[in-house]
């Protein structure tokens, strides 16, 4: 893949505090790598409910890039986080 400056990139999903329960949350990451420095943002989100519930967010590059990794980070000792529908675009 390449990737140029100004180029940007988002990512969204659907999340939900698994088996109808409430409390999940975390972060969702978008890093754009394999330039001379890594771009990325991220969207915190928490006291999720069993509603799916849509989260997003955007990087601009800043310099050029080779791929995108995409990351959740799942709060510690939390209930279970389900995710669904993960795009790039």
């Amino acid at each position: 893949m390449s990737i140029s400056a100004n180029q940007t990139f988002c990512v969204s999903a659907w999340v939900r505090t698994s088996g109808g329960s409430s409390g999940a949350g975390g972060i969702l990451k978008l890093w754009l790598l394999g330039g001379s420095y890594n771009d990325g943002e991220s969207y915190s989100f928490a006291s999720l409910n069993d509603n799916w519930t849509p989260i997003e967010t955007c990087a601009v590059a800043t310099t050029s890039h080779t791929f995108i990794r995409i990351q959740f980070y799942i709060n510690v000792n939390g209930p279970t986080l389900d995710i669904d529908d993960v795009d790039v675009h």
